[in-house]
């Protein structure tokens, strides 16, 4: 379960940011690590989650 959050806060910083490379600078990870926890997450839910950021916040 601690995984599955930590990918969700990932998600959510991503779209907050609106940029991988802030983002992944906000949780203290390099971009290509953040890019392998944010395919995880769209693998668990099936979905691509790059168009779901964008449409949360502006």
């Amino acid at each position: 379960m601690k995984n599955a959050l930590q990918h969700i806060r990932a998600f959510i910083t991503v779209a907050q940011r609106g940029n991988f490379a802030r983002a992944a600078d906000d949780l203290h990870l390099s971009p290509s690590a953040l890019t392998v926890q944010i395919r995880q997450l769209e693998g668990w839910l099936g979905s691509s989650c790059s168009n779901a950021a964008r449409a949360t916040w502006p």
